[in-house]
Formats: structure tokens, C-alpha cells, sequence
């Protein structure tokens, strides 16, 4: 009997996580393929469908060191996905600390975030905040095209109506980061441009 609760505790997660993704993917392919939707509505499922991403990512990644007393997930760059996080995370807590939703735009701000999404900025700027973030355990999120390829560690893809995952496994664990393989099942493993 404790052996099939031990299963269903270890399983539990990985298998939910599987179906939040997939029912996330149907959602906004549903979204995007109906009949012609106002814009901004558009937009706000896809910022509501990212911000179940950005907390899903908290629940399968393991940083190093002491944690501190809050779990800060940040934004740099986006304020309607800033404002989306605050409602679908907000209550909600990682290994019993309240996520904390922040806007930054310091780098050194920047290096006090578990997970960081990256919006709307240039490329130069993106390469030169990646260089600056080098060496701290930091997972950073983007949807900017070859963000993953560019350094960044996860990359929101748009595949026809599905959004999905690149993940650039080598930069993570530069970031002593530890990406359970349950999501790594979910996403394309690429490798930085040598460009």
C-alpha cells in the first residue's frame, strides 16, 4: 500500500504537468483557429498560456543554493504578461514560499530572479543581458526567435497553432540548473549557434 502511494506522489506531477501542456497546446491552437477574435483577445490567451508555463517551470526546475524567503519569478519587458502572472500565480507558492511576481530592468535585479522572462527588447540587448547574467542560476524564458540558440536557456516556439519548447540543456546546467527529464520529454533540446 505505501509503495502505491509513493508511485502516485512521484508520478502525480510529471503526468499533470503532461496534461496542463497538452490542454494548454489544444487551448490556444482553439484560440488562434476560431472564427476571426479581436486582437487583443488573441493576445491575452497567449499571455495567460505563457504565464501557466512560466509557473509549470517553477514546479520542474531545481536550483542551487539556500532558498530564499520568496520564489521571484520576473519580467523584463512585458508588462501585460507581468500583470497576466500576478493572476495566475497569485496565492501560489514553490516548496512552501510565495512566488512573487517582479518587473525588472537591472541587471543586477536581474540575477535575484529564479526565472526570468525576457519580452520585448532588442537583440543586442538580449545578447549583452545574457553576458551579464553568465554564471548566475537564473533560468531564463523568452519567445524571441533563436533565443535558445542565442544563449537564453528556454525558448517559446510557435509550431502552426501550438506553442512549444526549446530548451538549450547545456546553458542550464552552466546555470547549475537541474531540469527534471519529465520536461525535457516536452521540449526540442537545441545547442548554442557558434556563429
Amino acid at each position: 500500500m505505501r509503495t502505491v502511494a509513493k508511485y502516485r506522489r512521484r508520478y502525480a506531477w510529471p503526468k499533470r504537468l503532461a496534461l496542463a501542456c497538452a490542454c494548454a497546446s489544444v487551448w490556444m491552437a482553439h484560440s488562434l483557429a476560431a472564427a476571426p477574435p479581436l486582437p487583443a483577445q488573441v493576445i491575452a490567451t497567449e499571455y495567460e498560456l505563457k504565464a501557466a508555463f512560466l509557473y509549470n517551470f517553477a514546479r520542474f526546475v531545481r536550483w542551487p543554493g539556500a532558498p530564499g524567503e520568496t520564489f521571484p519569478i520576473c519580467v523584463y519587458g512585458e508588462e501585460t504578461l507581468a500583470a497576466q502572472l500576478h493572476r495566475v500565480v497569485g496565492g501560489k507558492a514553490i516548496d512552501a514560499r510565495p512566488i512573487e511576481v517582479r518587473e525588472v530592468d537591472q541587471p543586477g535585479e536581474m540575477r535575484q530572479c529564479r526565472i526570468l522572462f525576457v519580452g520585448e527588447v532588442e537583440p543586442a540587448a538580449i545578447a549583452d543581458l545574457l553576458r551579464q547574467l553568465h554564471g548566475a542560476s537564473v533560468l531564463t524564458v523568452s519567445d524571441h526567435e533563436d533565443f535558445a540558440r542565442s544563449g537564453g536557456i528556454v525558448q517559446f516556439r510557435r509550431d502552426g497553432n501550438r506553442l512549444r519548447l526549446d530548451i538549450n540543456l547545456e546553458k542550464a546546467e552552466q546555470a547549475n540548473l537541474k531540469i527534471s527529464s519529465q520536461l525535457l520529454k516536452l521540449a526540442r533540446i537545441v545547442e548554442e549557434s557558434k556563429n
